[in-house]
């Protein structure tokens, strides 16, 4: 299992347990099936490469980070209404 912890290269103890932190969750939240991932992805490189995939497509990687912001969905669903109207 690959997520990173090889690249650290850290001076201090902390830079080290903080990333040992965010491995870990990682690691929960690709066990935890992301969105999008189909159930069949049964292997965390599989989940790691579908999720590589949704990054590389530019629109959909800005439709999830919109997401992630406060208020996101509302202003997803303002834009789609902008968009439908002037259809």
């Amino acid at each position: 299992m690959n997520l990173g912890f090889e690249d650290v290269a850290a001076k201090h103890f902390t830079s080290i347990e903080s990333h040992v932190y965010l491995v870990y969750c990682a690691y929960i939240l690709m066990n935890a099936c992301p969105p999008g991932v189909s159930d069949s992805a049964k292997s965390l490189s599989e989940k790691q490469q579908f999720v590589a995939g949704v990054l590389e497509n530019r629109k959909i990687a800005s439709i999830l980070q919109k997401l992630t912001q406060i208020g996101g969905a509302e202003r997803i669903k303002n834009e789609l209404k902008s968009v439908l109207a002037n259809a």
